[in-house]
């Protein structure tokens, strides 16, 4: 389980640390809090992975063209260093040290976010960008610090990858056999719902179904807030005691569907899945807290950040403090 996160120089963080990750971890803060920067410094400084993990947090915000920024303030000369602990044990660390360089080769300009992972790692693990901010990631580094490999998954529900991501998800979760957990939730919410199923449309793509007995939809049309539950339920059923990263699950959801939502989260804590996540949902958060049992509670954490001229600025309440840090989280969330 990861336990603390050091940033300096990545995003709009100049520099700033966490500590004391629990096994569910809830972000507060109003826009520009730094919740979306911690998240991708987790996925990329924690993943086995961090080229992908590169390319990932620079294309989910494809408005802004270019790899450079990721650096604070878009500037190449420093280089970003993110520090990640687990379990609590500061030699069962790793370091991430990132730099920017930009490629010209005759009419192509190629942007290329490079470094190392610790020493032991491989020489080069980064990103290599084109204009359009599609990549091709840089070598590997097999958690160099880490005894035992995390796996890291990010689920951003607003993001454009649904139809393959779902599919993964779905996959991963009958191979695993953890599906029949999810769908008695997801029948609360979807009336009818006995199972899904997997078919193939007019092009031979896979199509994920949704089985009510006497017929099947796809779920893509089953409304983009059922969706969205759909693929987090998949997402956290489809891993055994992975790091799982949420960027605002209550995206597109009802009031009644947070609750579920909340459930699934619960559940997937109590199934050894670390999951740390951010929300401007005070429905969402309540659903977490106040229907947690006090064994569940005790694996809660509330971080409320605030970023100030760089610096990345945090309170943390545990188990029962939280209850009483709930009107600083109301300011956060209405």
């Amino acid at each position: 389980m990861i336990d603390s996160l050091s940033i300096e120089r990545f995003r709009g963080i100049v520099t700033g640390r966490l500590d004391g990750f629990t096994p569910l971890c809830i972000l507060l803060g109003t826009n520009g809090s730094g919740k979306s920067t911690v998240l991708d410094a987790l996925h990329i400084a924690a993943s086995t992975q961090p080229g992908q993990a590169i390319g990932e947090s620079v294309r989910r915000r494809d408005v802004l063209r270019g790899a450079r920024w990721l650096f604070h303030a878009g500037e190449r000369g420093q280089p970003i260093v993110l520090t990640v602990s687990a379990d609590g044990d500061s030699e069962e660390q790793r370091r991430l040290s990132l730099k920017f360089e930009v490629f010209r080769k005759g009419p192509w300009t190629c942007q290329v976010i490079h470094g190392q992972a610790g020493p032991g790692a491989s020489p080069v693990i980064g990103a290599k960008f084109k204009d359009n901010n599609d990549f091709e990631s840089l070598g590997a580094s097999p958690a160099t610090g880490f005894v035992k490999p995390i796996d890291v998954r990010f689920v951003d529900l607003r993001d454009g990858q649904h139809r393959n991501a779902i599919l993964k998800a779905h996959t991963a979760a009958v191979e695993q056999g953890t599906l029949g957990r999810i769908i008695p939730l997801l029948a609360e919410v979807i009336p009818g719902l006995k199972d899904f199923r997997l078919v193939t449309d007019d092009k031979n793509e896979p199509v994920v179904m949704l089985d009510f007995g006497s017929r099947a939809v796809p779920a893509a049309l089953a409304g983009d807030g059922a969706y969205a539950l759909i693929r987090l339920a998949f997402e956290l059923a489809s891993k055994s005691e992975p790091l799982v990263l949420i960027e605002e699950p209550e995206i597109h959801q009802h009031p009644a569907s947070l609750r579920r939502t909340a459930q699934l989260i619960r559940a997937a804590v109590d199934r050894g899945i670390q999951v740390i996540l951010s929300t401007h949902s005070l429905d969402l958060f309540d659903f977490l807290v106040s229907e947690a049992r006090p064994a569940q509670l005790e694996k809660i954490s509330v971080y409320r950040l605030n970023l100030r001229d760089g610096r990345l600025l945090s309170s943390r309440w545990l188990g029962t403090e939280i209850h009483e840090g709930r009107e600083d989280a109301v300011r956060d969330l209405r």
